[in-house]
């Protein structure tokens, strides 16, 4: 899906971050616990609020981009994972807080409820006309 196109390219924002990118490099909690450290690193493998199914991979390169090594099994629920959390991330800074955190069970397809956008943009309708 997008969120694994973008995480596999490293379109991911963090919340530290985007603090620096707009401006408000004081307001780099993380969006998921408030922690004081809102960085990749931290929401993606090491932040209570947004645990991982899988232990943090040592590669750095999968750790950060979710790149398949070995296990194919493994490598999918990291890429899932990453995936996950930059959609929570997306949804607490365009839409008024994160989703709780996917089941590993849970279908991706249906917990999207048919908004498959592959952008950032926000889902309300367009109010003006043509």
């Amino acid at each position: 899906g997008p969120h694994s196109a973008a995480v596999l390219t490293a379109a991911t924002v963090s919340d530290a971050a985007f603090a620096v990118m707009t401006g408000n490099a004081s307001a780099h909690h993380c969006s998921f616990c408030g922690a004081p450290h809102g960085h990749w690193l931290h929401q993606a493998w090491r932040c209570p609020a947004n645990p991982p199914p899988v232990s943090e991979p040592t590669d750095p390169l999968q750790r950060r981009l979710g790149w398949p090594l070995g296990d194919r099994g493994r490598s999918a629920a990291i890429l899932r994972h990453l995936a996950d959390t930059r959609e929570r991330l997306l949804q607490a800074r365009y839409h008024n807080g994160p989703r709780a955190p996917a089941r590993q069970d849970d279908d991706p397809d249906q917990r999207r409820n048919g908004d498959d956008h592959g952008d950032d943009r926000d889902d309300r309708k367009n109010t003006h006309s043509d």
